[in-house]
């Protein structure tokens, strides 16, 4: 017998002016199924759901008119929050959705795309930092719901990478501001993405180590393994929900956007030297930096003994702050796009070598307490099939050290000059 699911309606909206995160403003009207146990349920309707809650987004023209007829300032609501006026409200929103035109999805997924922060020729200094910071901040909310299942695992990627920009962009702008001025976003930051790290450890595992491996290995306790890595994983994630819904967290989206649009580092007691450094071209200001930055990758990886893993994780960590850089003033420096192509071959096999040394250390979490024989079976096969892949690409490092050390460098002012 199918027994009438009560329904729980809750709305979110934020509404953000065109001159600081514009660009991307939304309502939604999420409907949570609540079955009380105590009663019998339509059994289809929880598979059809999968845990996950189905939300209307309306068209961005129409935001402004929606929020008016809700009355409420920016921010959240639900019907147990908000008294009377609230639920009145959400009985005629609801009515008036059905009138709108939408796009119905159990699971809001943002898109995959590649691009760079809005910088023009003509900024200083500071507007670059701003255009960055502002442009990644954007990057995060757009992955947030993602980022709260496994169903896509961009979602903590992305979000991961985006505060690993950011913190990137505050070190590379340091010269220009004291660091106690973004001391506590980067700590932020930083608190953020180690909230994300075990979640996406966990999904490169099971996607990209075992996944690479499946069905190849002559021993037993592939699937034992896999429910066991599964289980961690939806802990990590229960983790990633706790971190996104906490005081913390809404601090950050509350305070973050302010402090960057009121550029707040020029606001900090500043030596002559850093404020005129903020008021540079951004052009002169990215060719120190890129030189500077490659100067310590070839240090880093000149001479480089490929089987210390201190020597290589320095490498790669260098690595990737010019990568980010270069990203960054592309839009400033023609053919930078060409340079970052070149430096890809390299951080593709760095990224590699540090996938298996995390897989190492995960595995060592996941066998405590285990001890079936097939579990630790095949997680020595595991160990040794991607230990011999690690050893054949470092065979390949030479290659890919040279396509990046005789690629071109286009912030040169004398293009084809030799590297000193």
């Amino acid at each position: 017998m199918k027994t009438r699911v009560k329904f729980q309606l809750g709305v979110e909206y934020s509404v953000v002016s065109s001159d600081a995160f514009g660009q991307e403003a939304q309502i939604k009207l999420n409907v949570i199924p609540v079955i009380p146990s105590c009663i019998g349920y339509d059994p289809d309707f929880r598979r059809r759901m999968n845990g996950r809650r189905p939300t209307r987004l309306i068209a961005k023209h129409q935001v402004s008119s929606l929020a008016q007829l809700a009355g409420w300032p920016p921010g959240r609501a639900s019907c147990g929050d908000g008294g009377q006026r609230i639920c009145a409200c959400m009985r005629e929103l609801s009515a008036r959705m059905q009138s709108i035109p939408y796009e119905d999805t159990s699971f809001v997924k943002a898109k995959k795309t590649k691009t760079n922060a809005p910088l023009h020729a003509d900024f200083t200094v500071s507007a670059a930092l701003r255009a960055i910071l502002r442009h990644n901040f954007q990057a995060i909310l757009r992955w947030e719901n993602a980022a709260r299942s496994w169903e896509d695992i961009e979602g903590v990627h992305q979000m991961r990478v985006a505060f690993r920009r950011m913190r990137s962009a505050l070190s590379s702008f340091r010269s220009a501001g004291p660091a106690e001025v973004s001391r506590h976003w980067s700590q932020e930051f930083g608190w953020i993405a180690t909230q994300l790290g075990m979640a996406r450890d966990l999904d490169v595992f099971i996607d990209e180590s075992m996944g690479s491996v499946r069905g190849k290995l002559p021993v037993p306790g592939e699937e034992k393994v896999l429910a066991l890595a599964e289980q961690h994983r939806a802990r990590a994630y229960e983790q990633v929900r706790a971190m996104l819904d906490s005081e913390r967290y809404a601090d950050f989206r509350r305070d973050y956007p302010e402090w960057v649009e009121e550029s707040a580092w020029e606001q900090a007691s500043l030596a002559d030297k850093q404020r005129k450094k903020l008021e540079l071209c951004i052009a002169t200001y990215s060719r120190k930096l890129l030189d500077r930055l490659e100067r310590r990758v070839l240090e880093a990886g000149s001479d480089v003994d490929t089987y210390n893993p201190e020597q290589m994780h320095r490498l790669r960590i260098e690595c990737k702050k010019l990568r980010y850089a270069a990203e960054f003033f592309a839009p400033v420096t023609p053919g930078l796009d060409v340079f970052i192509g070149k430096m890809k071959g390299l951080q593709d096999f760095l990224g590699f070598l540090n996938d298996v040394s995390v897989m190492m250390d995960l595995l060592e979490a996941l066998l405590v307490g285990q001890s079936d024989p097939d579990v630790i079976r095949y997680c020595g096969g595991l160990v040794g099939w991607r230990t011999r892949q690690y050893f054949e690409l470092l065979d390949s490092f030479e290659d890919r050290w040279q396509e990046f050390a005789q690629a071109k460098h286009p912030w040169w002012h004398k293009r084809g000059s030799a590297r000193k």
